[in-house]
Formats: C-alpha cells, structure tokens, sequence
C-alpha cells in the first residue's frame, strides 16, 4: 500500500490525548493565572519550518493565537512558494483548552482553515490544532509548543507574545 505524506500543520497537530488513571494528581489551569492567557504570534515561515517542512520554501503572512479563559482562537494566513508552486493558508480555528502540568489539552476544535496549491483546495482540518495534547512552555514573552509527530519525531514551534 503507498503512502501519503501527510503535510505538517503550522502550529502542530496534537498528538492524541494521553490516559489517566485516576490516582494521578494533576493541576487544571485555564484562566487568569494560566501562563498561555494573552496573545501570540509567529510568522508562518517560522511555523512551517517547526513543523518539518522541507526544501526551498518561502513563506509570507503570519498566525495568531489567542488563549482567554478556557478558550483559544487562531487566525492568519500567508502564502508560500516552492519550486514554481504557490500555497495559500487561511487560519480560522476555535477551540477549548486546559492545561495540566506542562501538557495543553485541546478539546472540541472548530476549523474553518483552509490551505490551497495552485489555486486548487487540498486536505481538510489545515488548522494548527486537532483534539489531543501537546507539551508547551512559556518563557518570558516566548511560547514553544512541542508535539511527536510518528513521521517527522519532535515538532517544537515558537510564538512571540503580543503587548
């Protein structure tokens, strides 16, 4: 059987959530206090080189992520060019989010992104998250979320919050 190579999302696709047993002790932050609460952003050449593109690609445009209360939005877009190719993205994702410990759970995504070459639509879900977990941490002003990819390994992408 061949295989399709799945293109990587700017922004990471989450892994599927990991099992708990109910013994385990954890810490439930979304709100105020919650290092993710503002907005962040990256140039989409950025995230597109996080997330293992390959090759000779030159991307325009930028994503921007806003976590608030228990909910995140992604918005953005650009275009890249690749060997004579032209890709265009459009980000307009919602979802809800928790964290525990150094984990981001993302649960119910609403996706409305969409990612065309050449003019032609391709794929679907071309958002920066699906449901699942994924490892983040804050620094300062900096944002790295990190992801395993069964195709590519470590994924780490990198957003910049805004003032």
């Amino acid at each position: 059987m061949a295989r399709t190579r799945r293109w990587p999302r700017p922004g990471l696709a989450a892994a599927p959530s990991r099992a708990t047993s109910g013994a385990e002790e954890t810490t439930t932050t979304n709100g105020p206090s919650s290092p993710l609460e503002g907005t962040w952003s990256a140039p989409l050449q950025t995230l597109l080189a996080g997330g293992g593109a390959v090759g000779n690609l030159s991307c325009d445009g930028s994503v921007r992520m806003t976590f608030h209360a228990g909910h995140n939005t992604i918005t953005g877009g650009g275009s890249c060019q690749m060997s004579g190719r032209t890709a265009e993205a459009s980000y307009d994702s919602t979802s809800e989010y928790r964290t525990e410990g150094d984990q981001l759970i993302v649960t119910n995504v609403a996706d409305n992104s969409r990612i065309t070459l050449d003019g032609t639509p391709i794929g679907g879900g071309v958002g920066p998250f699906g449901n699942g977990t994924v490892t983040y941490a804050v620094s300062g002003n900096v944002l790295t979320i990190t992801s395993v990819d069964p195709d590519l390994g470590a994924l780490s992408q990198t957003f910049t919050r805004e003032s």
